[in-house]
C-alpha cells in the first residue's frame, strides 16, 4: 500500500474548477498503483481532490452495503475500522444509486428526502456525491460536511478518477471482488479461490463434467461465449486440447474429466489449447476436486492461465541466441578469453579476419604483443585499469596488417570475477572499425563544409526541430537580419513565434506539424514575417525534410528569400486584375472571388449573403444618341452613386456593359438585403448631367440571398433570372428570387437537357403544314416546323422549348436541323417548295447565307424551292447586315418573306428597306377575321400594302371556310391552316 500521501487541492473545488495538473497527478498514480492498492488509492484521490470528509468503497451484499474500502480525513484509523462494517441499503442514498445505475448528488442533506447515508462515521453529513461502477452492485461515495461542497464538478471529478483507475477492466472488478471476499459470510474460502484464480480463466464442474459457474476471463480464453460455456460437459466441450508436442488430448483425458474420474489434484499442466475459431493458446492448467461429506469428488475447480507469450518468449529465447551469433558474424566481431596465469586461449574463428591473421594462426601472449605492435604497451595500460577497477574498457587503435597497410580496430577488455570478486578470466571483443573511422572523418569535413554553406549563405537558412514546438536549431545570420534580430543562437534563441503573427501562430504550428507527418520531401510557402520592429517583410520559404535512413524525419532545413520587392509589384498587377478600368470598382474576378469567400464564411452562422445584379434600362439609347464619350461618363457616375448608396462592408463591382453587382454581407434577413437594393435603385434616379445633358437613368435590379443558394454560381443565376423578371415586367424596379422563379430556373433547366439530348441523340422531327393558293385552292408548298419525341411526354410543340432554346443560343442548332432536313426532303419530293424559319441568334452569326448555299449543294435542290421565313425582330438585330444577308440569299434563288407580320414593332418600313418576297400575316389578325369591320379592313389593308411593294401574301391561322372567303375578298394570295391540313411528317 502507498505510504505518499496525497497532495491537497491546489486549485478551488467544488463550484469551482479543479485544478487539472491536481487530477492528471491523481489519474497517473492511479494508473500506476499495484493492483492490490487501487481501491485505497482511488478513496484517497477522491476524498484529497474534492476536500471531502471521507471517501469510501461499498459493495451490496443483500440488504446490507459492505465497505470494502476507505480513507478519512482525520489522521486516525476511523476509516480503516469502518473497513468491513455493513449498513442498511434500503431507503438511502446508496440504494437509490444502485438500483437506477446513475450517480446522485446532495447538495444538502437538510433539503433532501432521504435521510440515511452510507457513511456512519461522519456525523455531520451535509453534502454527498455516490457513482456507480461498472462492477454492479458496487458505489463509491464522498461525504463531505459542508453545504454545497459536492457538486456536478465533484461528480465528474469522481467518475474520471474512477475511469483511471480501471473501472469496468478486469483490474479494478478484481480488486472489488478480493476485497469484498474477504467479508463475505463465506468469505476465507472465496477469498482464497478469488486469489488463486486472479488473471486466470475459472470453471467449476459438477460431478458429471457438467459446468456450472466459471468467471468472466474463462469464457473468453476458451474463444466461447458465457451461454456456450454454462451448462456444457467435458465430453461436449467446443474447444480441443493437445499435448505441447501436438498430440491430440481424447477429452476423457482433459483434466477435469480426469480429476473427477482420480479425485487427485494437478498443478501447472501445460497443454495446447484450439478454440472454436481455430486459434492455438500454451496454457497452464490447475484442477482442484472437491470432496463433500462422503469423501466423493462433488466438483472441480479448474483455473487456466494463458502463457502463450511466456512459452513463446522461451522460444524465442533460443533464437535469439542463435541471432546473437549470426549478428556477431554479420558485425564481425571476434572474441578472445584465457585464464589468467596461463597462456590457455579460446578464441571465435573472426579473431584472425580482424586482425589480418592467415586462419590457423597461433593465438598466445606472443602472438597478440606481435599483432597490436607499438600499440601494445597502451592495451597493457588499459588492462592494468581493468584489473584495478574491476570495470570493463574500451580502446581504439590501429595495427599493422601483414602484408602492408593498417586496421584501425576496437577492442573491449574485461574480467570474469568468481563468487569472492576474484579475477579468474579476461577476456575481449575485437571489432574493424576502419570504415567507421573513415566515415567519421568525412562526415567532420562534411560538418564543415555545410556551416560553411549555412553561416555564410547570403539568403535566410533555418534549422528547425521537428517535434511540433517550433525551436530553432540553427539560424544563420542573414535570417536574422531579415527579421531584424541580432545576437546568434546561443545568446538569442529563436522560436518560429519570434517572426509568425500572433493570430497565425496556432495555424503555423499545425502547418508545420502536418509537413512533418506526411511523406513529403519539401515544400513551398510565401507569407509575411513580423521583423522585431514590428513591420512586416515577404518571403519565400521552401522547406526541405531531413530523414535518417529508415526515413524518420530528423529536422527541417528552410531556405528564406526576401521577396518584397516582387510581391509589392505582384499585388499592384492584381490590383489592375480586379478593377474595373473605367469606373475603378471591381471588376468579375474580384466580385467572384469575394462571393465565394462571403458564402464560405455565411456556412454554420446565422448571416445572410445578397446579391443585387443591376442592369441600366435603355443604355444603348445614350450611346447611341450622345456618343460613346458620354456612355462612359454615365457609367462612371452610376458607380460613384452605387459606391455611396451602400453601406461598408458591401462590394459594388461592375460586370461589364452596363451590368452592376452588389455583393450585400452580415444582412440577418432578406429583408435588409432588399433595402440595401432599394437604396441603389433610389440613387440613380436623380438627373445626371452628362456636358450640359441631363439625363434620367432608370434600371433594372434582381435580388438573391443566400438561404436559397449554396453557391457562388447558384446566387449569380438566382440573381439573374429575378432581373430578368424586372426587365420582362416593365423594368425600373426591383424583383426578388423566390419560389416560383426556382420554378422556373429548374423547368428551363430540364428543357435545356432535354433539348440538348434531342439534339444529340436524334429526337427531333420535322413536321411539315401545307400552304395553298386561295384561287384555286391547290397546294403550292409547305411550311417546315419542328417537333421534340420525348421518351414519357410524347411528341412536344414549339411552344414547350423554344423560349429555352432562343435564351440558350440552341435555336441556331434547331435552324441548322431543320434546314438540313428540309432541304433534304426537297432532295427525296422533287417539284415541292418549302419554307424554313430562322431566328435573330442564326442572323447574328452572319454565315446563314453561306450555310444555305452549302446545304442545297450537298443535297442538289434549286434555290427556287426554299422559302426563307424572318422575324421582325430578327430584322432589327443588324439592319446593314440583315440586309446583306436578304440579298444574298435572293441572289442564291430563294424566297425571303417576313413572318408574324404585325406582332412586333412597327414593319411597315421593313417592307421597303429589305428586298422580300413574301409577307405572312400573323394569326392573331386572320382569327379576328368576320367579327367587325374593323379587323376585316386591317387585313384588307395589310394585303393591300404588301401588294403595293410587290409582295405576295400568305395568311396564317386559316381554320373556317368564312375566314378563306374573306380573305379570299381581300385579294390574299395564298393561306395555311387548320382548314387545309394540320402539321404532319413528310409523306
Amino acid at each position: 500500500m502507498s505510504s505518499q500521501p496525497w497532495p491537497a487541492p491546489t486549485g478551488p473545488t467544488s463550484r469551482r474548477c479543479l485544478d487539472p495538473a491536481s487530477v492528471a497527478a491523481a489519474c497517473d498514480r492511479l494508473r500506476a498503483a499495484a493492483a492490490e492498492d487501487v481501491l485505497d488509492e482511488m478513496c484517497e484521490a477522491v476524498r484529497s481532490l474534492l476536500d471531502g470528509d471521507r471517501a469510501a468503497v461499498g459493495v451490496a451484499d443483500g440488504h446490507e452495503l459492505v465497505l470494502v474500502a476507505s480513507r478519512s480525513r482525520s489522521a486516525d484509523q476511523a476509516a480503516v475500522r469502518d473497513v468491513g462494517s455493513r449498513l442498511p441499503v434500503e431507503g438511502s442514498v446508496a440504494g437509490l444509486v444502485l438500483a437506477s445505475g446513475q450517480p446522485h448528488v446532495v447538495h444538502d442533506t437538510q433539503q433532501h428526502t432521504r435521510g440515511r447515508f452510507v457513511l456512519n462515521a461522519v456525523e455531520q453529513i451535509r453534502s454527498s456525491v455516490v457513482v456507480p461502477l461498472q462492477r454492479r452492485g458496487a458505489v463509491l461515495t464522498v461525504v463531505s460536511s459542508v453545504p454545497g461542497a459536492m457538486d456536478e464538478a465533484s461528480r465528474e471529478v469522481a467518475q474520471v478518477l474512477l475511469r483511471a483507475a480501471g473501472d469496468g477492466t478486469d483490474r479494478l472488478r478484481t480488486a472489488v471482488d478480493v476485497a469484498t471476499a474477504r467479508f463475505r459470510a463465506d468469505g476465507e474460502e472465496l477469498y482464497r479461490a478469488v486469489l488463486e484464480s486472479l488473471g486466470e480463466g475459472v470453471v467449476v464442474h459438477g460431478n458429471r463434467g457438467q459446468v456450472l459457474v466459471h468467471n468472466e476471463a474463462a469464457p473468453r480464453l476458451l474463444g466461447l461465449t458465457p451461454d456456450e460455456l454454462v451448462g456444457r460437459a467435458v465430453s461436449d466441450a467446443r474447444w480441443q486440447m493437445l499435448e505441447p508436442d501436438g498430440r491430440r488430448i481424447p477429452p476423457e483425458e482433459y483434466p477435469a474429466a480426469r480429476a473427477l474420474r482420480t479425485g487427485l489434484p494437478e498443478r501447472g499442466r501445460t497443454l495446447l489449447l484450439r478454440r472454436p475459431d481455430g486459434e492455438e493458446r500454451v496454457m497452464s492448467v490447475t484442477t482442484l476436486p472437491r470432496r463433500g461429506a462422503g469423501d466423493d469428488v462433488f466438483s472441480v475447480v479448474v483455473s487456466f492461465a494463458d502463457v502463450t507469450d511466456a512459452h513463446r518468449l522461451a522460444e524465442q529465447a533460443q533464437v535469439q541466441a542463435r541471432r546473437l551469433d549470426a549478428a556477431m558474424q554479420l558485425a564481425q566481431l571476434a572474441t578472445w578469453e584465457t585464464t589468467l596465469g596461463t597462456d590457455d586461449w579460446t578464441f571465435s574463428d573472426l579473431l584472425h579476419h580482424v586482425t589480418g591473421q592467415p586462419p590457423g594462426a597461433e593465438v598466445s601472449d606472443a602472438a597478440v604483443r606481435a599483432w597490436f605492435g607499438p600499440a601494445y604497451p597502451r592495451l597493457l595500460e588499459e588492462w592494468g585499469h581493468v584489473l584495478r577497477d574491476h570495470q570493463p574498457r574500451q580502446v581504439t587503435t590501429e595495427i599493422a596488417l601483414p602484408g602492408g597497410g593498417s586496421r584501425t580496430v576496437s577492442v573491449w577488455l574485461d574480467l570474469t570475477l568468481d563468487e569472492d570478486g576474484v579475477p579468474v578470466r579476461q577476456w575481449g571483443v575485437v571489432q574493424d572499425v576502419t570504415e567507421r573511422v573513415t566515415a567519421l572523418r568525412h562526415l567532420q569535413e562534411n560538418e564543415e563544409m555545410f556551416r560553411l554553406a549555412f553561416d555564410e549563405a547570403p539568403i535566410g537558412m533555418v534549422l528547425l526541430d521537428v517535434e511540433g514546438r517550433g525551436r530553432v536549431l540553427r539560424s544563420n545570420a542573414a535570417f536574422r537580419t531579415m527579421i531584424g534580430r541580432g545576437g546568434d543562437d546561443t545568446t538569442d534563441p529563436l522560436t518560429i513565434a519570434d517572426w509568425t503573427p500572433p493570430e497565425e501562430l496556432e495555424q503555423d504550428m499545425a502547418v508545420g506539424l502536418a509537413f512533418v507527418e506526411s511523406d513529403r520531401g519539401h515544400n513551398t510557402i510565401e507569407r509575411a514575417f513580423v521583423r522585431a520592429d514590428g513591420s512586416t517583410v515577404d518571403v519565400l520559404v521552401t522547406a526541405s525534410m531531413a530523414r535518417d535512413v529508415h526515413g524518420r524525419p530528423l529536422h527541417v532545413l528552410a531556405h528564406v528569400v526576401d521577396v518584397s520587392e516582387r510581391v509589392a509589384h505582384a499585388r499592384e498587377l492584381e490590383h489592375l486584375a480586379l478593377t474595373d478600368g473605367l469606373t475603378g470598382l471591381a471588376n468579375r474576378r474580384r466580385m467572384e472571388d469575394q462571393l465565394a469567400l462571403a458564402l464560405s464564411r455565411s456556412h454554420g452562422r446565422h448571416g445572410l449573403v445578397g446579391l443585387v445584379l443591376l442592369d441600366l434600362d435603355h443604355f444603348k439609347v445614350v450611346n447611341d444618341s450622345l456618343g460613346h464619350g458620354a456612355g462612359d461618363a454615365l457609367l462612371v457616375d452610376v458607380a460613384a452613386r452605387l459606391r455611396s448608396a451602400v453601406s461598408p462592408g458591401t462590394m459594388v463591382a461592375r460586370l461589364g456593359g452596363d451590368e452592376f453587382v452588389a455583393v450585400v454581407t452580415g444582412a440577418t434577413t432578406a429583408a435588409e438585403v432588399h433595402e440595401a437594393a432599394d437604396r441603389l435603385l433610389a440613387s440613380l434616379r436623380r438627373r445626371f448631367d452628362l456636358g450640359g445633358t441631363a439625363v434620367v437613368a432608370s434600371a433594372s435590379l434582381g435580388v438573391a440571398v443566400s438561404d436559397r443558394a449554396a453557391t457562388a454560381s447558384e446566387l449569380l443565376r438566382h440573381a439573374d433570372l429575378a432581373l430578368y423578371r424586372a426587365k420582362e415586367t416593365g423594368r425600373d424596379r426591383v424583383v426578388a428570387f423566390d419560389a416560383e422563379l426556382r420554378t422556373r430556373a429548374d423547368e428551363r433547366l430540364a428543357t435545356e437537357a432535354m433539348l440538348r439530348e434531342a439534339l444529340d441523340e436524334g429526337g427531333l422531327r420535322l413536321f411539315l403544314q401545307p400552304v395553298v393558293e386561295l384561287a384555286g385552292s391547290g397546294v403550292v408548298g409547305a411550311e417546315a416546323l419542328v417537333r421534340l419525341q420525348h421518351p414519357h411526354r410524347g411528341l412536344l410543340l414549339p411552344g414547350a422549348f423554344m423560349d429555352v432554346a432562343e435564351e440558350t443560343g440552341l435555336v441556331t442548332c434547331l435552324d441548322a436541323w431543320v434546314l438540313d432536313e428540309a432541304v433534304a426532303g426537297l432532295a427525296r419530293r422533287p417539284g415541292t417548295r418549302v419554307a424554313v424559319n430562322v431566328s435573330a441568334r442564326t442572323l447574328e452569326e452572319g454565315t446563314l447565307v453561306d450555310r444555305v448555299a452549302d446545304v442545297l449543294g450537298r443535297h442538289g435542290v434549286e434555290a427556287s424551292r426554299l422559302g426563307i421565313e424572318l422575324t421582325e425582330t430578327s430584322l432589327l438585330t443588324r439592319v446593314a447586315g440583315v440586309a446583306q444577308d436578304v440579298g444574298g440569299l435572293r441572289a442564291l434563288g430563294c424566297r425571303v418573306g417576313l413572318d408574324d407580320f404585325g406582332t412586333g414593332y412597327s414593319a411597315l418600313s421593313h417592307l421597303q428597306a429589305f428586298e422580300l418576297d413574301f409577307l405572312k400575316i400573323d394569326r392573331s389578325f386572320i382569327c379576328e377575321l368576320g367579327r367587325g369591320s374593323r379587323q376585316d379592313a386591317v387585313v384588307t389593308a395589310v394585303v393591300a400594302l404588301a401588294h403595293a411593294n410587290d409582295l405576295y401574301v400568305v395568311a396564317e391561322g386559316v381554320e373556317t371556310e368564312e375566314q378563306r372567303r374573306l380573305l379570299l375578298r381581300s385579294g390574299c394570295d395564298q393561306a395555311q391552316g387548320w382548314l387545309f391540313g394540320r402539321p404532319a411528317p413528310p409523306a
